[in-house]
């Protein structure tokens, strides 16, 4: 389950809609000032903007029944084509 989670991160983090939460070497935690710093550079130094605009665009793709509906009837079509 927790297995997708650094490739997302890494995901949204080039697409510009969030960052990625500096980890611990050894077990992987997160600090308090690494979270803080990583909102701070969403909300102050990249200027807010750019993310919550990205986000937005992504929104509307994630949120398109026809872009899904579309999607998955690609994967079928490719699934069956593997079948053969």
């Amino acid at each position: 389950l927790a297995g997708d989670q650094g490739p997302n991160a890494r995901l949204m983090e080039e697409r510009k809609v969030g960052v990625l939460v500096p980890r611990d070497e050894e077990d992987g935690s997160f600090s308090r000032d690494g979270v803080a710093g990583a909102v701070r550079a969403v909300i102050v130094e990249e200027g807010g903007s750019v993310f919550a605009d990205n986000a937005k665009k992504l929104q509307g793709v994630v949120a398109s029944m026809e872009c899904n509906e579309r999607c998955i009837d690609l994967f079928i079509q490719h699934l069956r084509s593997c079948r053969n």
